[in-house]
């Protein structure tokens, strides 16, 4: 609308612009596209470049205050599907329900660095998971974050021992893929009006579970 763009991002293309000049990010074709200057969209979230899914852009000024009212409250719900690699955790099965609470800190530096859980220091994070569907090693999980830490949901599920599927970064060694994290739902209030607004980005091919829905 006049206030708001929702936008699907397909895996692997950065939401902001990269070193490299000659990479698409997600902000400059989204401004090229609807005609407006990159300094004129507020970006309030900032999707990992393999996370596919929802991205909501503030078109107004007063479109971009609310959202980020909302984002610093952490009214804004936000729902994630991740494909897991469940070797470690053969315990778990659909239904099952848990959630993480432990302090992220950086490990290491440059572009190989990994945010990891320590016992001191660090920034409080906070994330719930449940098992949506199980097909042999593999898991499909329903991630909810409750904070808003960088790499979050990547390093919480690395301390759960269930590596995201395609994630390298954070353990995963089988066939190179997509890294198998998608941003599924958005629930927030519209910024100027109040409504309330659920957008959703359909599942990419071949992100289920031997064709279960999520």
């Amino acid at each position: 609308d006049g206030h708001l763009i929702a936008v699907d991002k397909p895996p692997d293309l950065p939401t902001h612009a990269t070193a490299d000049p000659n990479r698409p990010d997600l902000v400059t074709i989204v401004a090229g596209t609807v005609g407006v200057n990159v300094a004129d969209l507020g970006v309030l979230q900032r999707l990992d470049a393999g996370t596919s899914g929802v991205v909501m852009f503030a078109r107004t000024s007063e479109a971009n205050e609310g959202l980020a009212r909302q984002f610093e409250a952490c009214t804004v719900e936000q729902v994630y599907l991740a494909v897991v690699d469940a070797r470690r955790r053969p315990e778990l099965a659909p239904g099952d329900a848990w959630v993480e609470q432990a302090a992220l800190a950086a490990d290491g530096r440059g572009r190989r660095a990994r945010i990891v859980a320590v016992s001191t220091g660090g920034q409080l994070a906070e994330t719930a998971f449940r098992v949506r569907a199980r097909d042999g090693e593999r898991l499909l999980v329903e991630v909810r974050p409750r904070t808003a830490r960088k790499h979050q949901i990547r390093a919480h599920l690395a301390a759960a021992r269930l590596r995201i599927v395609g994630d390298e970064r954070y353990g995963w060694s089988g066939p190179k893929t997509r890294m198998m994290l998608h941003a599924w739902r958005l629930s927030l209030a519209h910024p100027v009006t109040g409504e309330p607004l659920e957008i959703e980005a359909p599942l990419p091919p071949g992100f289920a579970l031997a064709g279960v829905e999520a």
